[in-house]
């Protein structure tokens, strides 16, 4: 079995967030929502100690309460807390106001889609151009994920990222080109399209250039090891003691992580600096999100702590 071979069945290609097929073409989100029973509609419901009494702003009787709760009717009749306690402020409208604005902007873009946690979260995955070569059959898609929540985990916000196809990997940008917290105008600040795709398209490209830059860059045995030297260095201990055990263990463990993505990326792409970053992007965003959905959006809103290697190599060619 060859190593692009054993990547394919050590790998779930179709990784969480690629429910879909990445040549499949793109569709409504309102469409994608009702095919996947995605759509409900919250509630605020007032909160009251246990004596019953509704603690309130003042002491008027058609006063707002203090505090709410955000509820859900499941459909199996159950009721899923989405959030224990909201302010008077907060905008518990559906996800349906978010999925009609990414129609408006990106009419049939919309690829992939996913709720979490009963739908404290969403998720939405839009492809609105069509994806460039990089290097050989190194292919990049333009993609902005749309993430919101109604447990205050997220804002409602867009991040321009890029598709790999060969490896399944979501590649962040920069951070997010759009972003509105659950206030009362929440669903008033319409997003605007110009603005995203001018950000979006403006880092996807420049992201691109930069990735062709690198695959031109040769990188041999003898600068792996430099390279990573620099980036993951041998730990010590105390006043350069040998470190202890799990330590050294749990280095090794990385570093081995990496050789083998390495390996890969190298008979895919050759021993160049893009096959380098995407080694380790890979290790980072395979090995350390497990396939978690969750965790995978969590690199993409912040890279530079869930993917510190990575961003080192993207930002310093080493």
């Amino acid at each position: 079995m060859s190593i692009i071979e054993r990547m394919r069945s050590d790998w779930r290609l179709g990784s969480s967030l690629n429910i879909n097929n990445p040549e499949d073409e793109g569709q409504n989100a309102i469409d994608m929502a009702l095919d996947r029973g995605l759509l409900f509609t919250p509630r605020k419901v007032e909160v009251a100690t246990s004596d019953g009494v509704v603690p309130r702003e003042s002491d008027k009787p058609d006063a707002p309460a203090r505090y709410y709760r955000v509820e859900r009717d499941m459909p199996d009749g159950s009721i899923a807390l989405l959030n224990p306690a909201v302010s008077d402020g907060f905008n518990a409208s559906g996800y349906n106001i978010l999925y009609e604005q990414i129609d408006m902007m990106f009419p049939g873009s919309t690829i992939d889609m996913a709720l979490f946690g009963d739908g404290r979260r969403t998720m939405v995955r839009v492809r609105p151009d069509e994806p460039v070569t990089v290097h050989g059959d190194d292919r990049l898609s333009m993609e902005i994920m749309f993430v919101a929540s109604l447990d205050n985990a997220w804002k409602t916000a867009a991040y321009g990222t890029a598709w790999r196809f060969a490896c399944s990997n979501q590649l962040t940008l920069d951070n997010s080109v759009f972003g509105v917290k659950r206030t009362r105008n929440h669903d008033d600040l319409l997003f605007d399209r110009v603005m995203i795709m001018m950000q979006a398209t403006e880092r996807f490209h420049s992201f691109v250039e930069h990735a062709r830059r690198l695959s031109m860059m040769q990188v041999m045995p003898s600068d792996y090891v430099r390279i990573m030297d620099k980036l993951m260095p041998r730990p010590e201990g105390k006043d350069g003691a040998e470190p202890h055990g799990k330590t050294l263990a749990l280095w090794e463990r990385k570093r081995k992580g990496i050789d083998y993505y390495w390996e890969i990326e190298r008979e895919r792409c050759g021993w160049n600096r893009w096959a380098l970053v995407q080694a380790i992007q890979s290790y980072e965003f395979h090995d350390k999100t497990k396939d978690d959905a969750e965790k995978q959006i969590e690199h993409v809103r912040d890279p530079h702590k869930h993917e510190p290697l990575s961003q080192r190599m993207l930002a310093h060619v080493l």
